[in-house]
């Protein structure tokens, strides 16, 4: 273990997919994940440590705003997990669930590092970097907000 001792301030921050979510005897719930950066697997219980979880899908408003702002709010999103629905060059509609890495633009886009996608260690840079097209991108999913393209 690190050197980690009682009142130290830490942050925990894990880009997981679930496995498994068990509903335990006593009303509290268990997410088993399996981080998509590292290969390990973990889980998550209690209520309001679970209430603190992220998630790419899940929507609990909706709000239609300007592409330019769809587009801020990909750039702004600081790290957050993230769902993007973009066409892609070959006209192939694409939904990518990833992190925010970084912006381009002069050419339109921006680099998302795709969760979905398994990461080569050691090669020096992210192998999961994908291209979202900022002319073409409908929406964008962070925090429970779905930033929609307003047509």
């Amino acid at each position: 273990m690190k050197n980690i001792k009682v009142n130290d301030f830490v942050q925990l921050t894990h880009n997981c997919i679930v496995q498994s979510i068990v509903e335990i005897e006593d009303g509290r719930s268990t997410i088993n994940v399996k981080n998509v950066d590292l290969g390990t697997e973990f889980s998550i219980t209690g209520d309001k440590l679970i209430d603190e979880v992220l998630s790419a899908n899940d929507v609990l408003k909706e709000e239609r705003v300007s592409q330019n702002e769809v587009i801020d709010k990909l750039v702004e999103s600081n790290g957050k997990i993230l769902s993007a629905n973009f066409d892609k060059k070959d006209g192939n509609n694409r939904t990518i669930y990833g992190i925010f890495f970084s912006l381009d633009m002069r050419r339109g886009y921006s680099n998302v590092i795709d969760l979905e996608k398994p990461r080569v260690i050691g090669n020096g840079y992210d192998n999961r970097l994908k291209k979202v097209n900022h002319n073409t991108l409908h929406w964008v999913i962070i925090e429970g907000v779905r930033w929609v393209t307003k047509k």
